[in-house]
């Protein structure tokens, strides 16, 4: 991620490119034709448009090159895929294979394009909120986040496993509270 752009100018970025987005799928859509898959409407490739544009929002390096240039090559990457891939299974395989490779866990499918857009759009809110808490409160969250157990974050800062168990909980308080007041103005 390109730490010169904060959160917010990256949102920004993306929001005044997103005509950039549908450029690209209509072109898409004219060059394809009757080609063009039936199950692979104009709303997926938008949708897998601004899912790349997203991508090249948060890998932009403003000292390479102009992001048109950069965010189309991005993005007409990404609906080539989208197009080559359609309809088929990543693992053309039997269930008993995929659930021997994760274990008891079920294969889940990939979330559609835009809800990953989406989620993260919200998760760079929450880690842009986050920052915003004290330093013990956030490292917890991080920690917690990353898997940790109350026990090793309690180790790893000092504190009661209780206090560890409590600060992300806290955390998620304080950040709907900032959230709420951000919302009201």
């Amino acid at each position: 991620m390109n730490s010169n752009m904060s959160p917010k100018d990256r949102l920004a970025l993306f929001s005044v490119s997103r005509a950039l987005a549908r450029s690209a799928v209509r072109q898409t859509v004219a060059d394809y034709g009757r080609s063009l898959p039936h199950a692979l409407g104009a709303e997926d490739l938008e949708s897998h448009a601004l899912l790349a544009l997203w991508d090249a929002c948060e890998y932009y390096d403003p000292a390479r090159g102009v992001f048109r240039a950069y965010a189309l090559k991005a993005i007409r990457r990404r609906l080539r895929r989208a197009l080559a891939y359609h309809g088929r299974e990543p693992y053309a395989d039997s269930l008993e294979a995929a659930e021997e490779r994760c274990g008891d866990r079920l294969v889940s499918p990939e979330a559609e394009p835009w809800l990953q857009v989406a989620m993260k759009i919200e998760r760079e809110l929450f880690y842009t909120h986050l920052a915003r808490l004290p330093e013990r409160t956030m490292s917890a969250t991080l920690l917690s986040i990353k898997g940790f157990g109350p026990t090793e974050i309690g180790r790893a800062l000092g504190i009661s496993r209780q206090r560890a168990n409590q600060l992300p909980r806290e955390a998620v308080v304080q950040i709907r509270r900032q959230l709420a007041v951000a919302s009201t103005k």
